[in-house]
């Protein structure tokens, strides 16, 4: 067998030059990074926030402290940093070490694996994608709430509770993209891509699972790293879905 008929193995001719990838023969299986990031990033910057202010209570010089009152603010500012490490560690562990997740994209199907077993199936054709800030399924709704209450909190001069979240948002994105990928190359605050094609019900209760901070959703999102895997992924929507990932609709709340 020569080179030509090997070739068309792992692809279809499109009646041109171009050929289109046989997903069946040659899948494109990434690692995701969703567990961990979905665990991680709403809580982290909810308490992480907590530290801030904390911290930045030293420099309020406005507020006379007594040593007990310092002692009490070093005690609290410790709890929550040891707390917030070894949550991180041991969620580290459990989703990146111990288990794997996968993601498998073949012709028709886009599987979500965890440890070679099937958790979710969708069909490649029937998809509704989005990006999160956030990391959430996300809607109208959940925007304009959002927003809402972003006005109020100007309102009443609290700017820094929106301003510090958002913040360690990029921050721990950024932290544990160059973790992952070993390199600052090729970051972006949205690197994950929603797969929001759930009934309804489901729906609802990954909003709720999410919003909680208790309860990490499973097998919704698209967590990318690398720009390569990302160039992948994006011709396999533009074949099969016909959907073009860099015009994907955007929610920053």
């Amino acid at each position: 067998m020569n080179t030509a008929d090997k070739k068309d193995l792992n692809f279809t001719n499109l009646g041109s030059d171009k050929f289109e990838r046989d997903y069946d023969k040659e899948p494109i299986v990434i690692k995701n990074y969703e567990r961990f990031f979905v665990a991680n990033l709403l809580p982290f910057c909810i308490f992480a926030t907590v530290v801030v202010m904390l911290g930045l209570d030293y420099f309020w010089p406005e507020f006379d402290k007594t040593p007990r009152q310092i002692l009490v603010n070093n005690i609290i500012l410790g709890y929550f940093i040891v707390q917030g490490l070894l949550y991180i560690i041991i969620s580290y562990y459990v989703c990146v070490i111990k288990n794997r997740f996968e993601v498998k994209f073949t012709s028709n199907f886009i599987c979500f694996y965890k440890n070679d077993k099937i958790e979710r199936k969708l069909a490649s054709c029937d998809l509704n994608l989005s990006k999160s800030f956030w990391l959430m399924p996300s809607s109208r709704i959940i925007e304009i709430i959002f927003i809402l209450m972003c006005i109020l909190i100007l309102c009443i001069g609290l700017w820094y509770f929106i301003v510090i979240p958002i913040a360690l948002n990029i921050l721990f994105k950024l932290f544990f993209h160059i973790v992952f990928s070993g390199r600052l190359k090729g970051f972006s605050i949205f690197s994950a891509i929603v797969i929001n094609g759930l009934p309804q019900s489901d729906q609802q209760l990954q909003y709720s699972g999410y919003l909680t901070g208790l309860v990490a959703n499973k097998n919704y999102l698209l967590y990318i790293i690398d720009k390569k895997t990302y160039i992948e992924v994006k011709e396999y929507f533009e074949q099969k879905s016909d959907i073009e990932m860099d015009k994907i609709k955007k929610y920053y709340f």
